[in-house]
């Protein structure tokens, strides 16, 4: 036996007393690290062993790199992560959490002076079109080396050098509480459980939201709740997550408590009541009843969703972790929380702090958070309240910076974490070693208050251009040149050089203050100057955004056909030319947008929320002609003399997208009129989806709104004598109309 595996033995054994979890590392050649790792757990059988490797021994069990999310909601003993198959830092976080107190996590990894340049299958992903996998930094893993080094319980078996760590700090426990409840193991899973079956047996629209870090017992806590309330007959739960075996865990529970009880697929029965998994869309439909809903994992969840879900249910519990591996949970509890505080006043919030999976105090847990960045801190609000414009500097930050200076990379990361509820701990390596990508900081002296992450794009020579623009190509990383070849035929498109906002984010404390737009102007400005020819973005459309980036000078060009899986809405892409030969495409690309805008509500776009319409309609892009003559008077039949909306339905549709292309045609009519003018005239909706949108009485309450917003257009049209004059004399008509026809 290898006198260095003694000592993890040991080290483990100490550990084991203390349900706390022990990490091994092996580095060195691939063959001796599998040699070391398959002698110790031959030796000392510690349990269930998987191996998250595309090469495990023969028999073991073994999950792929690319399968190794599929972990969240099981448990095992020992864990061998092959570092030699494609470093992924999410799955790392996702094992993490899988192993039981007194587990042990092997990591099986090249020599430690080799890590920074080690050749990681995973850096090609990374390797965006014009860069090598070579040409991918490796300051992450020096990141990692430094943790795992610093960390206790945490073993480095070199195989041509000596061992390094081994060290036991005693970490203080934090107390549960006395227990009161027979099936739950901790006082605040008890506290979960009577929240979650609160939902169900008092007021209505106040539901429960569990938050914890992984081991806590939270979908456990969701999976007793479900067993109380289905005990009594008739109930029908539902339950969703991002995928079905994310929510596997729910299931056990409630069947460990019910005697008797049928689990089949994603149903479990007993008696006259059912819990049953459904698909997050599904929630979405009006014809899903149920006694309760639960959402486990809902930070991985789009946050439109969630809100529809919110409004379509009245009993609810919703579960998600602090650090998440698909979503963070401090950006999702930041935003929904909110949401809930205007919508579900009286919502119950129970925090679930004691492991139950391994004691507190986990070494194991403390070195993973701080490799991951998963407890990134940002300044406290109260240091930065009173930060404004003129106290602030921007300036690139350089990979090396990151790297060296852990306080600044945990704040930018920390910014990122706040501001977008999708970051994932891969977002921390892309914005350490991803070759095409700069970062921006804004600092208050040494506080950084904002940050941007910019993906340098495009310059590509002109065959490639082409074989962009014909589909032969499709080169990876290069949206935006992409994007302007393939959608609108620009060839002159891939050519140009591009920085493409990939993430902007301004400290909570210190948003609507005017830091963003400083920090996109002074991108503007340094893009210009490093020759760049344009700037632009891509992001789930809101009113907000758009309006943010529209501030910016940026144009909107291209609203996508679908909604986007992470955020739930439409992405908009949205650029700025910098350069004589930038200011030409967008002016191309704005045309092709506006050509085919209008068309596209109709038929792709139709269910894009209205007010992002709106606001994409008053950014300028579009100039439509103002209606003429004829149209006019139609406008006028249908508003003031109840001519039949069918009759006159394409003179309406030209005045309305004159109208609402310009803030100064549209301040007149009410935000509801809006609403349904883009709803009914523009997006096609029917006459029913447009009733429940503006809450009015079927077809006949939704032309008497229309009627009136068509009149504050005439009202306040801007057109010739001789038009004035043809309103006019329509109008003096109205007492004579016949009686209004639908």
């Amino acid at each position: 036996m290898c006198p260095k595996l003694e000592r993890l033995h040991h080290m483990h054994g100490v550990l084991r007393t203390q349900r706390h979890r022990a990490t091994g590392v092996l580095a060195g050649e691939y063959d001796w690290g599998r040699i070391q790792i398959a002698d110790y757990v031959r030796r000392y059988a510690p349990g269930t062993v998987l191996w998250i490797s595309d090469n495990a021994p023969r028999g073991a069990e073994r999950l792929p790199v690319s399968r190794a999310r599929s972990v969240l909601g099981r448990e095992t003993d020992v864990i061998v992560f092959d570092g030699f198959a494609g470093f992924d830092i999410d799955a790392l976080g996702a094992v993490g959490g899988s192993i039981r107190g007194g587990g042990l996590l092997f990591l099986l990894m090249p020599a430690l002076d080799n890590w920074q340049h080690f050749d990681d299958p995973a850096k090609e992903r990374m390797a965006v079109h014009g860069y090598t996998a070579g040409e991918v930094g490796g300051r992450w893993f020096e990141h990692l080396k430094r943790c795992l080094l610093e960390a206790s319980g945490v073993i480095i078996l070199s195989q041509h050098d000596e061992v390094h760590g081994g060290g036991l700090t005693a970490a203080p426990s934090l107390v549960s509480g006395e227990v009161h409840d027979a099936d739950c193991v901790t006082a605040d899973q008890a506290d979960a459980v009577a929240a979650v079956t609160r939902t169900v047996r008092g007021h209505r629209r106040r539901p429960a939201v569990l938050i914890s870090d992984r081991g806590r017992g939270k979908s456990a806590a969701l999976g007793i709740a479900a067993a109380r309330v289905l005990r009594d007959p008739g109930h029908h739960i539902l339950v969703t997550a991002p995928r079905r075996s994310a929510a596997a865990s729910v299931f056990l529970h409630a069947a460990r408590l019910l005697p008797g009880s049928v689990l089949h697929g994603g149903q479990l029965s007993v008696a006259s009541s059912v819990l049953e998994f459904v698909a997050p869309e599904r929630l979405r439909s009006k014809a899903l009843t149920a006694s309760l809903v639960m959402i486990d994992e809902a930070a991985a969840l789009p946050i439109p969703l969630l809100h529809d879900i919110l409004r379509r249910h009245s009993r609810l519990a919703f579960a998600t972790t602090v650090h998440g591996y698909e979503g963070s949970g401090r950006a999702f509890e930041l935003r929904f929380s909110q949401h809930l505080d205007q919508h579900s006043v009286g919502w119950r919030r129970v925090q679930l702090n004691t492991p139950i999976r391994w004691a507190a105090g986990d070494p194991l847990e403390e070195w993973l958070f701080r490799a991951l960045a998963l407890n990134a801190r940002i300044a406290e609000s109260a240091s930065v309240g009173g930060v404004g414009v003129e106290d602030v500097k921007s300036k690139y930050l350089s990979r090396g910076e990151l790297a060296t200076q852990p306080d600044v990379l945990e704040q930018v990361f920390g910014l990122m974490v706040q501001a977008h509820y999708r970051t994932r701990p891969y977002d921390l390596r892309y914005l350490m070693d991803a070759p095409n990508v700069s970062v921006v900081a804004m600092f208050a002296d040494d506080t950084v208050v904002a940050v941007a992450l910019l993906a340098i794009e495009g310059d590509f020579d002109q065959d490639t251009a082409s074989a962009i623009v014909d589909g032969h190509r499709r080169p990876r990383g290069h949206l935006l040149p992409e994007s302007l070849a393939v959608h609108f035929g620009l060839e002159a498109g891939p050519t140009a050089r591009y920085a493409r906002i990939v993430r902007i984010a301004v400290h909570p404390a210190l948003r609507g203050r005017g830091l963003g737009s400083s920090l996109v102007s002074f991108i503007l400005e340094s893009s210009r100057g490093r020759g760049l020819d344009c700037v632009g973005t891509t992001f789930g459309a809101t009113p907000a955004l758009t309006r943010f980036w529209g501030h910016a000078g940026l144009q909107p060009l291209r609203l996508g056909v679908r909604r986007g899986t992470a955020s739930g809405s439409h992405a908009l892409l949205m650029l700025r030319g910098l350069s004589a030969n930038g200011i030409d495409l967008v002016q191309l690309a704005s045309e092709v947008f506006a050509r085919n805008f209008r068309s596209q509500l109709a038929d792709t776009l139709t269910l894009v929320p209205t007010k992002v319409v709106l606001e994409v309609l008053g950014q300028r892009v579009m100039a439509p002609a103002m209606p003429d003559i004829r149209q006019w008077r139609d406008v006028a039949a249908f508003a003031l003399l109840g001519r039949t909306y069918e009759d006159v339905v394409g003179s309406l549709e030209t005045t309305v997208w004159w109208a609402l292309a310009s803030e100064e045609r549209s301040v007149k009519l009410s935000a509801l009129c809006c609403d349904l003018l883009v709803a009914r005239v523009l997006q096609k909706r029917s006459w029913t989806a447009c009733a429940e949108l503006c809450k009015a009485s079927g077809r006949a309450g939704v032309l008497a709104l229309l009627r009136d917003g068509m009149a504050k257009i005439l009202e306040g049209a801007d057109v010739t004598a001789v038009q004035a004059e043809v309103l006019r004399l329509q109008a003096r008509s109205i007492a004579r109309s016949s009686p209004s026809r639908g």
